[in-house]
């Protein structure tokens, strides 16, 4: 048993952190980001360093803060960093193992082994800080968009808008 079925708590450094103690003025774009991630499985929010993407999505999904992954990085850091962190995220809730070197050179077993591990979460994972504008990173977030299992959602929080027919009526700019 992977322990994802019975609601186990997603362990503390991946989980989404509380939100701000003063959330206010941001009720269009909660709505949008919950409405958005029940009707598709992926969601892009981007913006400027300092506008509050991080917060909106804290105070967006607060109820949902035990069972979301949550895998920062630097806006800087090459893409397949946050591959790696997202199959490790995802590896530890059911307490799997995965080889995560071999991962790192394959991009199709990466997608592979990500979506089948979003299959098991069955929930939110949150990518923050995944900058758009690689094509690997472009890809990744294409074919987890094009293929995730429903009841799985993808958030990807960048400082840059994804490239056209990406996320097509799933991006949201602050």
């Amino acid at each position: 048993e992977s322990g994802v079925a019975e609601g186990r708590a997603v362990p503390r450094r991946w989980r989404l952190s509380n939100p701000p103690a003063a959330f206010t003025g941001r009720g269009r774009e909660v709505e949008w980001l919950r409405l958005t991630l029940g009707r598709a499985p992926l969601a892009v929010l981007s913006g400027p360093p300092g506008v509050g993407k991080t917060a909106l999505v804290r105070g967006a999904f607060a109820s949902r803060r035990e069972r979301a992954v949550v895998v920062s990085q630097s806006h800087e850091a090459p893409p397949e960093q946050a591959f790696v962190e997202v199959m490790r995220a995802l590896a530890e809730v059911p307490g799997r193992e995965i080889d995560l070197a071999v991962l790192q050179s394959d991009l199709e077993r990466t997608i592979d082994v990500t979506l089948e591990l979003l299959a098991a979460h069955g929930g939110l994972v949150v990518v923050d800080g995944l900058a758009l504008r690689e094509e690997r990173a472009i890809r990744w977030v294409g074919e987890l968009a094009a293929h995730t299992e429903p009841g799985s959602q993808l958030l990807v929080v960048s400082r840059a808008p994804p490239p056209a027919g990406l996320a097509a009526g799933q991006h949201l700019a602050l």
